[in-house]
């Protein structure tokens, strides 16, 4: 803190001026002031005092103003004399902030002497002319060199004798007295002798062994004196007998830069990169600074720059830190030199990520194209960005990464399920036939297993059904088992037999019979599906083995088919009138006398009928022969019917046809004809 007084704290000074120049009478002295202490304030010549790492010995307090700026302060000990030649004054005006120069007063000019004490310097401002009026601030300044050491400041006031107050205004003519004394002192003495132009050598040895100054804080005065490092580093290895790794130490905390102890060490020690960047590390300097170091000394390039990085022991975000700042690399020729030093995907990302603020897409884009696979860029993604499955399948499938390398990644790396992969998969836009192949390549699954997992997914039957012909090899009944053992229904299945499998209605009729739907399902799959017509589906059913019965149930079940429209079908597909009768009674529940006219209506012979009433409607004669009349069948057809199908005797035969109304020569001539 600076020492502000006014003209009332050097009222005995300005006495003294005006007894001397006879302007005045002198005005009777104050009390003595008590001693105020003087401030330090920064050098001009670029000494660093206010903020360093090394505090160096104090030197304000070496210094006292004397009589007649302060009255009463006893004189210091160890007083320093040999500061003449370098010895400045400088008195200035304050304005605000600012201060300017009305007088410099120097020991070489001869404007500054020492007292008849021998220890005391002199020197006079003539106040009068410097043109300062009452209200003004001066500060008077003492400087060694390029250093200063202290200052006093102090107001002109107007005279004002009012109240006992000794005050007088400044006349034109007066100069004041300036007296000082500084004590040895080891900043001084360094100031000093760095003005006289001694080496950074033997000022180190000059204040060492006069003052006993240790090594660093030697160090740190050399600094602030604006000495080289190469300079402070020679010095201190000359005086000290300081190591490498003892002189870095010293240079770091003084504040040289990286470079500049990096050169003092390669100049002092003749230290190789490798070694200079060891130490520059163990003693605090920071990566940026190292590798810049190792730039301006040794004229690494980045690679070589980004190894000896590595080797001391710095992270890849570290050394990405350095390639950006010091060689202005982008991301990816930085991720080369990191590949290159063999740090992994993992750390490299981790570098793109907090050097270079990239995305986890754009992270992924580097590590493919430094050729890193995709578990590996999996692993990052995950590790580094936190990414889910979802999102890192996303990136990986748009660096083209077919399915097989994103399914082994999630699976290996994520440790997710099949399920959870398909739908990442199936979500960034593969197909059921790229899911199937990279489940059954990498995941080793079953044709049945991938199935389940495709039909979970939503594809539907046909999607399905052609990934298991073309990736499994599967025929279509295998096919078809799978995809009913899933739960697709049998419209799926039979659109898939036949869009994938180009089969006919009767081939994929008997899978789906094999595979156990009812007929009635597989009619109307049939019908709907491969629009057949009713003789074709029933030409169909029955090349399929099923009777004529349950044939009838289904078209009339299925298709609503008249009994009569049923019957023809049956006949058109073959089946006998045994078969029709029982399937037509089963079916629509048709008594005797409907059975036996949609027979004869569909031409059978009063024989056939006879027999269809008796097998399967299980009619006697009578009833039978009742019936073939009814549809106008004559008594020789009923006769030649019911003979052998009943085993009738001549008189049943002739009993029968009696009872059915016939006459007895048409009945005599049968009975003749059959028995005579």
């Amino acid at each position: 803190m600076s020492r502000r007084h006014s003209l009332s704290f050097i009222a005995l000074s300005i006495s003294l001026l005006v007894s001397s120049c006879g302007q005045h009478p002198a005005p009777a002295a104050p009390a003595a002031a008590a001693p105020r202490e003087t401030t330090v304030t920064q050098a001009p010549a670029g000494a660093v005092l206010s903020a360093q790492t090394v505090p160096i010995p104090t030197f304000s307090s070496a210094l006292a103003f004397r009589d007649p700026l302060v009255n009463g302060v006893a004189s210091l000990p160890n007083l320093d004399s040999s500061l003449l030649p370098w010895l400045s004054v400088t008195v200035c005006k304050v304005t605000g902030s600012a201060c300017t120069t009305l007088s410099t007063l120097t020991g070489a000019a001869g404007q500054i002497t020492l007292d008849k004490d021998g220890v005391t310097y002199v020197t006079s401002w003539a106040a009068g002319k410097s043109g300062v009026t009452p209200g003004n601030t001066v500060r008077i300044s003492v400087s060694v060199g390029t250093l200063l050491v202290s200052s006093y400041t102090l107001g002109i006031e107007k005279n004002d004798r009012t109240a006992g107050n000794a005050l007088v205004a400044i006349n034109p003519s007066r100069t004041l007295p300036i007296k000082v004394q500084i004590q040895k002192n080891p900043v001084i003495r360094a100031y000093f002798l760095k003005a006289a132009g001694q080496t950074a050598t033997q000022i180190a040895q000059a204040i060492r062994t006069e003052f006993g100054v240790a090594a660093d804080v030697t160090g740190q005065i050399l600094k602030n004196l604006n000495f080289t490092s190469e300079d402070t580093a020679a010095a201190l290895k000359t005086v000290f007998t300081l190591t490498d790794a003892q002189n870095a130490d010293v240079l770091f905390r003084v504040d040289y830069t990286g470079t500049q102890t990096a050169r003092a060490l390669n100049t002092v020690y003749g230290l190789s990169d490798l070694a200079n960047a060891t130490l520059l590390k163990a003693v605090g300097y920071g990566v940026t600074a190292v590798s810049t170091a190792l730039q301006s000394v040794y004229a690494l390039g980045d690679a070589a720059n980004a190894a000896v990085l590595k080797t001391v022991g710095f992270v890849a975000t570290d050394i990405a830190s350095a390639m950006k700042v010091v060689y202005s690399l982008a991301d990816l020729a930085t991720g080369t030199i990191l590949k290159g030093l063999g740090f992994g995907a993992d750390a490299i990302a981790g570098a793109m990520k907090v050097v270079y603020a990239l995305t986890g897409a754009a992270t992924g884009a580097v590590l493919n194209a430094l050729s890193f696979g995709a578990n590996a860029i999996t692993g990052a993604l995950s590790s580094v960005y936190s990414l889910g499955g979802q999102a890192i399948g996303g990136i990986l499938q748009g660096l083209n990464f077919g399915a097989d390398a994103i399914t082994g990644a999630l699976s290996q790396v994520l440790s997710l399920n099949a399920d959870v992969i398909g739908g990442i998969l199936k979500g960034v836009g593969f197909g059921a036939d790229a899911i199937a192949g990279a489940f059954k390549t990498v995941l080793g699954l079953s044709a049945g297993a991938v199935t389940t997992i495709l039909n979970g997914l939503s594809f539907g039957a046909t999607v399905i059904a052609q990934t298991l012909k073309d990736v499994f090899f599967l025929p279509a009944d295998a096919v078809a088992a799978l995809l009913k053992g899933v739960g697709i229904d049998i419209t799926g299945i039979t659109t898939a037999l036949k869009t994938v499998f180009n089969l006919g209605a009767d081939a994929v009729g008997g899978i789906l019979k094999g595979l156990g739907f009812g007929l009635n399902l597989i009619t109307g799959a049939l019908s709907s599906l491969f629009s057949l017509s009713n003789d074709a589906l029933t030409g169909i059913l029955k090349g399929l083995g099923y009777g004529a019965g349950q044939i009838a149930t289904a078209l009339q079940t299925v298709l609503s088919l008249t009994s009569d429209v049923t019957g023809g079908l049956l006949k058109a597909a073959g089946f006998g009138a045994e078969a029709i009768a029982g399937a037509l009674s089963t079916a629509y529940g048709l008594a005797g006398d409907a059975v036996a006219t949609l027979l004869k209506g569909l031409g059978f012979s009063a024989g056939d009928i006879a027999a269809a009433l008796k097998s399967a409607l299980g009619l006697g004669a009578d009833v039978v022969g009742s019936l073939l009349k009814a549809l106008g069948f004559s008594a020789q057809d009923i006769a030649n019917a019911l003979k052998d199908l009943f085993s009738l005797s001549s008189d049943a035969l002739e009993a029968l046809l009696g009872g059915l109304g016939f006459a007895a020569d048409v009945i005599s001539d049968i009975i003749c004809f059959f028995f005579c």
